[in-house]
């Protein structure tokens, strides 16, 4: 009993650091290679070569920041499906983690419709609220990454008696930029199968290059 006891204690800090590391270091780091590159745009050569330098090491320092999460993720999803981020969503602090998300996309060009309404009937799990947490902080990724900053995206968040609801859409960027940014452990198929091992639903749909998204969380 004692070593399953120190094994589930190990798969839990290692969930927990994968975690941390995807909730405070991947978004920070996207950001950062997306801002270089727009900055390079309008620089002098010399200093284009010193953000597409600065680009390279963050791309860099991403890569090996997923690498660990899928090492510390690994042994953890099936093993231990209570594990939680470092910065978990409250009923008090959703409307500012929406906030920040915004405000993140808005530095870099990017203009779209944040919403959230409603009131949580109950006490939300702390399970439902982690889960949510990250998925709102990889929804707002995405549209760094892969949407078309010209156009308009829209993220409408609306709480009901016992659900999370989110929708979200955008039009994916016509024109790819010159990097790659590396997979991580924590794409949509790895939230699908945490809320529907909660019993949520999650559905994505792309048509041409209009992408659309819906969850329902139970909490």
């Amino acid at each position: 009993m004692d070593q399953q006891q120190q094994k589930i204690e190990h798969l839990q800090h290692n969930a927990a650091v994968a975690n941390a590391l995807h909730d405070s270091t991947t978004e920070a780091l996207s950001y950062i290679v997306i801002a270089s590159e727009q900055i390079s745009n309008k620089s002098t050569s010399i200093q284009s070569d010193l953000y597409h330098h600065i680009q390279e090491n963050a791309l860099k320092a991403l890569a090996g920041t997923r690498d660990a999460i899928r090492t510390l993720s690994a042994d953890t999803e099936s093993d231990t499906p209570d594990v939680y981020p470092a910065r978990t969503l409250t009923e008090n602090n959703v409307s500012r983690l929406l906030h920040e998300e915004q405000t993140s996309l808005i530095n870099l060009g990017f203009r779209g419709d944040v919403a959230y309404q409603g009131t949580f009937g109950h006490a939300p799990s702390k399970k439902s609220m982690a889960i949510t947490a990250l998925l709102i902080k990889e929804l707002f990724a995405n549209i760094l990454r892969h949407a078309d900053p010209n156009l308009p995206y829209t993220i409408f968040m609306i709480i009901t008696d016992e659900h999370i609801i989110i929708h979200e859409s955008n039009t994916s960027a016509s024109q790819q930029t010159n990097f790659i940014f590396p997979h991580s452990g924590y794409g949509i198929h790895h939230f699908r199968q945490q809320i529907e091992n909660i019993g949520g639903t999650l559905h994505t749909n792309q048509e041409d290059n209009n992408w659309l998204f819906y969850t329902k969380i139970p909490y």
